[in-house]
């Protein structure tokens, strides 16, 4: 087992419940359990999973996905000339009810290997509480608040970079649904990219980049004219995997190049995908 250095604010937003990609300027091979380090303090305070290693953002998915990475818009140019663009996905994030020296060595930046006496010390404490996967939930009242059960207190985050920002809508546009135009390459391979709709997703429906790796979870997609079906993403090009459902929408709909597809998450929970006509003077947002 292998302990990963986080340096504040992340780790704290990781420990809350409220960051599930740790970006990096590298993919990484590694799955499974790992420590998270504080870094400076060479302290173990949780266990994660990485569950995955997904291709580079652009600019466009850094400010789709805010609700993941929880980098700040004002930060994204730095972000993009240096390269932290490599999403990790964790998952099963479990906060330690005491830290536990790691025995970082000098020169570990990265990784720390732990010993068969650190991971004992880890382990004996779970029972450490799992956070679950966060969801896009309401703001719980002041009396939901009260009632809710304490946890052992992370480091305080700076509170300028608390607040979530999502990508403001385009002329036409709700918040709730992007729009992408299609490019010829895209109709005719039967591919529909949701990179831009990524806050829009739970992270259970992105898979790997083959059936073999697919998600756990489901999506429910709604094809207007076309099918119903039950999918998950492709998470390497981040492409819906229902290749022939959406080449049948391409042919009913009678999409050309430059067309503009609306993916539109309802009260449901379901993908709705339907060819849209902007408003005069509507700006592309994204290309599929």
């Amino acid at each position: 087992m292998h302990g990963l250095i986080i340096r504040e604010p992340w780790l704290g937003y990781i420990l809350n419940g409220t960051k599930t990609w740790e970006m990096r300027t590298t993919p990484t091979e590694r799955r499974g359990r790992i420590a998270l380090i504080r870094k400076g303090t060479g302290l173990v305070v949780g266990t994660a999973e990485i569950v995955d290693s997904l291709l580079p953002l652009d600019a466009a998915s850094l400010v789709a996905s805010h609700n993941r990475h929880r980098i700040p818009t004002g930060q994204h140019a730095e972000v993009l000339a240096a390269g932290w663009l490599h999403p990790w996905v964790l998952r099963d994030v479990r906060l330690l009810p005491r830290p536990v020296p790691a025995g970082q060595k000098s020169g570990q930046v990265i990784w720390v290997p732990l010993g068969d006496d650190v991971i004992a010390a880890i382990d004996a404490q779970f029972g450490a509480v799992a956070l679950p996967a966060p969801e896009r939930r309401p703001e719980p009242s002041a009396t939901a608040k009260a009632s809710m059960p304490h946890h052992p207190p992370v480091a305080a985050l700076p509170t300028s970079i608390q607040v979530s920002v999502r990508p403001a809508p385009a002329p036409g546009e709700k918040r709730g649904e992007v729009t992408v135009r299609l490019t010829a390459g895209a109709i005719r391979n039967g591919n529909l990219s949701v990179r831009a709709a990524l806050h829009l997703l739970p992270d259970s429906v992105i898979g790997g980049s083959s059936r073999d790796t697919g998600a756990a979870g489901r999506l429910t997609v709604v094809f207007e004219p076309g099918e119903t079906v039950e999918t998950d993403v492709a998470g390497d090009k981040m492409l819906l995997r229902c290749r022939g459902a959406v080449s049948d929408f391409f042919a009913r709909s009678g999409a050309a190049p430059d067309d503009h597809v609306c993916l539109h998450r309802d009260s449901s929970g379901a993908l709705r995908v339907q060819i849209v006509t902007l408003p005069s003077g509507g700006a592309d947002r994204f290309t599929a």
